[in-house]
């Protein structure tokens, strides 16, 4: 028989001193916002996420778009260099970074953002399961997530996202990083 090699789960990696943290405390309840950031592919979901901002009503979720394209009804802030002052200072607006990828696998944007602080809302699609973050999952189904990003909007604890913030960070620090990317791949082709 030939020689099996066991799959291996390679995670992305980036260098958490180019992301510093962004949130020392986070919008009020009813004033949370919700940022995407990438460009407007169908592999990123872009089109659910279109029709889940427009479930929404004014006064509800905030949603704002960094990136190429277009998202009907969320605030479109362009491509930015997110390692300008100017970028971050956008960027630290928001509370929760939204995902709705369908085939996104790993997208470093989702570690950038937990550096940062922002509280991640992924969906499956998106690469990574509840066990790879502190935040929340989009079930895909528009009643459903309209109502988790209600709920989220109107959250009163901004000790429970702090401590989501911290833990996260605290995972990109130890769990995405370069030297444990190359040891996965060094361990692969020593096998």
């Amino acid at each position: 028989p030939a020689h099996r090699v066991p799959i291996t789960r390679l995670d992305m990696a980036i260098d958490p001193q180019y992301f510093p943290p962004l949130k020392p405390s986070y919008n009020p309840p009813g004033e949370r916002q919700f940022l995407y950031i990438g460009c407007t592919v169908p592999i990123k979901g872009t089109e659910y996420l279109g029709e889940l901002v427009g479930k929404t009503k004014p006064g509800e979720p905030f949603f704002g778009h960094i990136g190429y394209g277009h998202i009907p009804s969320a605030t479109a802030h362009g491509y930015l260099d997110l390692t300008t002052h100017e970028g971050r200072a956008i960027v630290s607006q928001y509370d929760y970074l939204i995902m709705p990828g369908i085939h996104d696998a790993n997208p470093t944007t989702v570690l950038e953002a937990m550096a940062w602080g922002l509280i991640p809302v992924l969906s499956t699609g998106c690469g990574y399961v509840e066990d790879d973050y502190h935040g929340y999952r989009l079930s895909r189904d528009v009643g459903a997530d309209a109502a988790l990003l209600k709920g989220l909007l109107q959250s009163d604890d901004e000790s429970e996202l702090i401590a989501m913030a911290g833990a996260n960070r605290s995972m990109v620090k130890s769990r995405y990083t370069w030297p444990r990317f190359v040891n996965a791949v060094a361990s692969v082709l020593e096998a």
